[in-house]
């Protein structure tokens, strides 16, 4: 067991992928941990309400973009060997903005489709980084790799950013306070660029 952390430690596809789900992942807690009350605050549902409205995005966008981000990322395996990590990336850097344009609207119409939109953006990772992650690493550590993943991404992601945003928010106020997730978007983004760099160098050795 111990080898195989060490290998994982010393797979750097491994590692900076992680480091870029982790981001992706705080976003998205951040995003479904307190959505709800800023449909409350600022878009003046009821709680039943903006609960209601918030889940059924939540789950049709997710279904939708696991489903988008597992086609595109095979599709485009036919053009670039580095597709699903090339998904992952731009979706991060599209998401962010549509994000913030959520975050600043006070009317249900623009927000809605915004907010869906985002989340749109985020679960298409799903696919593609799981493919990433699995192909990296030798088939017979793979149960080990993601379990490995799974336990950081949320003990560093989905786990802390609802509290942390509630802090913030104590202190700047919800809105300001969300804005961390666009940001975590866009460093995930920028993270799982790198990645490909990575993945391109590992590959010419």
């Amino acid at each position: 067991m111990r080898e195989t952390y060490r290998m994982l430690w010393k797979n750097r596809v491994y590692g900076v992928v992680t480091v870029g789900f982790i981001a992706y992942t705080f976003a998205l807690g951040g995003l479904v941990g307190w959505i709800p009350t800023f449909l409350e605050r600022y878009n003046g549902m009821t709680t039943a309400r903006a609960n209601e409205v918030f889940g059924a995005i939540t789950v049709v966008s997710g279904f939708l973009g696991t489903f988008a981000g597992g086609f595109l990322g095979d599709y485009l395996l036919r053009y670039t060997r580095h597709s699903y990590l090339w998904i992952s990336g731009l979706c991060m850097f599209a998401g962010a903005p549509i994000t913030v344009l959520a975050l600043s609207s006070r009317d249900p119409a623009i927000f809605l489709p915004a907010i869906f939109t985002a989340e749109f953006f985020l679960f298409l990772n799903t696919g593609p980084l799981n493919a990433v992650l699995l192909g990296c690493v030798p088939a017979n550590i793979r149960a080990t790799a993601m379990a490995v993943n799974i336990f950081f991404i949320h003990a560093l992601g989905d786990s802390i950013s609802p509290p942390i945003i509630g802090i913030l928010s104590d202190r700047f106020g919800l809105y300001r306070a969300t804005l961390i997730t666009p940001a975590m978007m866009l460093v995930s983004g920028a993270v799982l660029a790198y990645a490909i760099r990575v993945e391109k160098s590992v590959e010419s050795r």
